[in-house]
Order: C-alpha cells, then structure tokens, then sequence
C-alpha cells in the first residue's frame, strides 16, 4: 500500500483506486489510510444450491417481466465456444467499461482464462437478438 502511495505521490495522480469488498478486513485499513468508500461498483454474491424455481421467484416481478420481455422479443443466450465467441464477449465488455469510465483489462487476460480454465469449467454467455450481440457475461 505504501508503495501504491509513493507511486500515485510521484505520478501526481488525482487519485488512487483500490477495489475490495467492504466486508473484507482490509476495507478497515484503507479507511484508515483516509480511502473513500464508493457505492458505484458491487459485488453480488448468488446461493445457486436453492434451485431455478426458488431463485426465479427471488429476482423480483419487475426482473422477471424484463427476462419475459426479452424472450418476447426473441433475445437467446448461447455459450461462448470459440475465439471469436470470446473476442465478441471482449468487445461488449470493452465497450461497457468504457461507458462506465473503468479501463479494461486486457484481451489477453480473457484469453489467459480461455486456456486454463478447462471448457467444462468455464462459462462465457452471450445475449443476442438476431445477428446483434447485445450483452455478455462470465
């Protein structure tokens, strides 16, 4: 951390950002350090062992009219199976992080992930409607 500091100190940044949950223990050390807590990124944390139906009912109406609404509209969801799978979900990605102000990581570590993480124990989820790609997830 003092290292971090020292650099941002010496690059004369604005600021410095440090993601961590703000349930973790070391939240309590950045505060200390005179961190600001932000509210803008969240983790969500899903109990899937309660199966689809319980879950389904859990996302609330106005989420489910939303899903309906997509299925309506003929949206689908495919697997991501292929390098080019993978550079369409990176772009989607790209693009978000852009709009949301965040630098991206790198192409390469989603690559990276691709090769290690055997097939059966990865998922790269693509929405699309027609030819569009619309949203992805991992």
């Amino acid at each position: 951390m003092e290292q971090a500091e020292k650099i941002a100190q010496e690059l004369k940044v604005d600021f410095l950002e440090v993601r961590t949950p703000v349930a973790s223990k070391d939240f309590t050390i950045f505060q200390a350090r005179g961190f600001a807590e932000r509210d803008d990124y969240l983790t969500f944390i899903l109990d899937l062992t309660k199966g689809s139906d319980q879950l389904w009912q859990e996302i609330g109406v106005k989420n489910r009219n939303m899903v309906r609404l997509a299925q309506k509209n003929g949206v689908e969801i495919i697997e991501a199976k292929t390098r080019d799978d993978l550079k369409i979900f990176y772009n989607l990605y790209s693009a978000t992080m852009k709009r949301l102000g965040s630098p991206p990581q790198a192409f390469k570590f989603f690559s990276a992930l691709f090769e290690v993480f055997p097939e059966d124990n990865r998922r790269v989820f693509l929405a699309r409607q027609g030819n569009k790609f619309l949203a992805g997830g991992l």
